[in-house]
């Protein structure tokens, strides 16, 4: 890139000091494409989850806390989160935040955030429906959560 640069310059000097010294005015149009960019930060989330006998009576446990994210992005079109999930505890998941629930299958799934902003704010709360093989337990976090525009 800088090389780049280098040779534009090298290119402007030429010809302002060239041909086109005598002119009076010289004409640049600059043009630049901006890719999209998008990030997404884990501000808060639980640690674990706690599986009891009556959530497996129930057959679902709600995560105790909200996931909290931070997600920022240079785009207007609004930011695709994608879960996955390599756990056998769960068939599926409910996801609540601001634009409503959406269900993610037992590997994961998405949910696309429209609210287009350079650094949004999510709290999403999560609800996980037990698989029967699903015993009272300690269990690591079954989510893994990425971006993209």
């Amino acid at each position: 890139m800088v090389h780049v640069v280098r040779q534009f310059l090298f290119l402007l000097a030429c010809l302002s000091f060239g041909g086109l010294a005598k002119a009076d005015t010289l004409n640049l149009t600059v043009s630049a494409i901006i890719l999209p960019r998008v990030s997404v930060q884990v501000l808060a989330s639980p640690p674990a989850l706690q599986v009891t006998e009556r959530d497996v009576a129930k057959g679902y446990v709600d995560a105790p806390v909200p996931l909290s994210l931070l997600v920022s992005s240079n785009t207007s079109r609004g930011v695709l989160l994608m879960f996955t999930s390599g756990s056998e505890l769960v068939t599926h998941t409910r996801v609540s935040g601001p634009q409503g629930d959406v269900q993610l299958g037992s590997a994961g799934g998405a949910v696309w955030v429209r609210d287009a902003q350079p650094r949004l704010h999510l709290a999403l709360q999560f609800r996980f429906y037990l698989s029967a093989e699903t015993a009272p337990g300690h269990y690591a976090w079954p989510l893994h959560v990425a971006a993209e525009s």
